[in-house]
């Protein structure tokens, strides 16, 4: 019984520096009626009055609600904050505040309504590229992330002239002016609009857009030949799209018809030459003695070339099991080959891995396998060689046995000795 073979690698992890901010970046928490002072509960107390104005200001963020910055404007409006001896530093950032609190209010609004007009671009639009270049959905996120920047600047610089008694006292967890150009993506796609999605779709419109306009002249076109032509070079810009890509272009729909133009051009491609071709690689790749492992690999890689040229339906003609099979047997063979001795663990680790592999398959080409399992376990005979040189020179504690580890290390060959670990100990 055949099994599949499975090399794992791994993928490097991005380390991501944390963000500086001029405050701890808590989430900003919505207000409620039960924590900040409302119109019916103000006092008439001037000095009551002054509490409560400071613990609203200080409780208003980036997500309070209208009623709440209307509360605080009235006071600012009414010149009612001069009579309630503040100073002028406390005027300036209670000002600042509520203004930065109520700009922000209008943002999430324009904020909210850029996220209705992103949430139909997806890469399945019948015209993706259209339906995006007429929106002008990227134009506004830049328009409204620019005037957020301008606002955040702004109040930012009010706040770095305020003294720390003065920011816990006002500022509270108004965050967002302080975060990075992150943190307001972020806001923004917690508002409802999907700026990763749209900077996405920004990039697959420009990649699309040239096979687009094929396509459009694909459907136009009668002459046989040259719809061939227009034919080929649009599938290898799709087999080279990504895969959103893919999905646009297959989508892709002319005006007040319900069928894709790639469904068509699917329809026309000559399948049974490129089928019949493939099924013969797959056949010479299970009993060929090739001349070199590296014409093997390379008859591997042409045939799941060939296969992903093929459409869907000339696709469904060929056992993608049996080319698996080849492609996973292909993999295993060039880590083989690229293996290289070395003094390092991971050198180790990565020979121990592939010689557990092997014994996990049954090969397809059974003459080009054992060709580089000979290689994998000549080097395993000398791994263990060296180990129990290593493990020789770890006992030593007399002249004796330094000079019989010194003896079996000479014995070793010269590339033996390169990957000697603790032959400095």
């Amino acid at each position: 019984m055949k099994h599949k073979i499975t090399i794992t690698t791994l993928t490097g992890v991005l380390l991501v520096p944390p963000l500086i901010t001029p405050i701890a970046e808590a989430a900003p928490v919505v207000p409620t009626s039960a924590t900040l002072p409302t119109a019916a509960t103000m006092s008439t107390d001037p000095i009551e009055l002054k509490k409560q104005i400071t613990t609203l200001v200080h409780g208003l963020t980036e997500l309070a609600s209208k009623e709440q910055i209307t509360l605080a404007q009235s006071y600012i409006t009414a010149n009612e904050l001069d009579t309630l001896d503040f100073t002028s530093q406390e005027l300036t950032i209670i000002k600042a505040k509520v203004t930065y609190i109520n700009d922000y209010f209008n943002y999430r609004d324009e904020i909210q309504k850029l996220g209705t007009k992103i949430a139909p671009l997806l890469f399945t639009h019948s015209s993706l590229v259209e339906a995006y270049e007429t929106s002008k959905v990227q134009q506004d996120y830049k328009d409204i992330d620019s005037k957020m920047s301008s606002t955040n600047t702004t109040y930012k610089a009010i706040i770095d002239q305020a003294t720390p008694a003065l920011i816990d006292k006002f500022v509270g967890q108004a965050l967002q002016y302080g975060n990075s150009k992150i943190n307001q993506k972020k806001f923004f796609e917690d508002q409802g609009a999907n700026i990763t999605h749209l900077e996405r779709v920004g990039v697959v419109v420009a990649e699309i857009e040239p096979t687009i306009t094929l396509l459009k002249e694909f459907h136009q076109t009668q002459a046989i030949k040259k719809a061939d032509e227009l034919a080929s070079e649009i599938r290898k810009a799709y087999n080279d799209s990504s895969p959103e890509g893919q999905s646009a272009i297959a989508a892709f729909t002319m005006p007040g018809e319900s069928k894709p133009v790639f469904a068509t051009l699917v329809q026309t491609e000559q399948l049974a030459g490129e089928v019949g071709k493939l099924q013969a690689l797959l056949d010479e790749l299970a009993n060929k003695d090739y001349k070199t492992t590296a014409d093997y690999l390379r008859a591997i890689k042409e045939a799941d070339t060939a296969y992903y040229r093929l459409t869907a339906e000339g696709q469904a003609l060929i056992n993608k099991a049996t080319l698996d099979a080849f492609i996973n047997e292909g993999t295993f063979i060039e880590e083989i080959t690229k293996l290289r001795p070395s003094n390092s663990p991971a050198y180790r680790t990565k020979l121990k891995e592939l010689a557990e592999l092997a014994t996990q398959f049954t090969a397809n080409n059974e003459s080009e396998v054992n060709k580089v399992t000979a290689i994998l376990e000549a080097q395993q005979n000398v791994v263990e060689e060296v180990e129990e040189v290593e493990r020789a020179i770890s006992a030593i504690t007399t002249i004796d046995q330094a000079k019989d580890a010194r003896t079996s290390y000479d014995e070793l060959d010269k590339d033996a000795q390169r990957i000697v670990q603790n032959i400095k100990d």
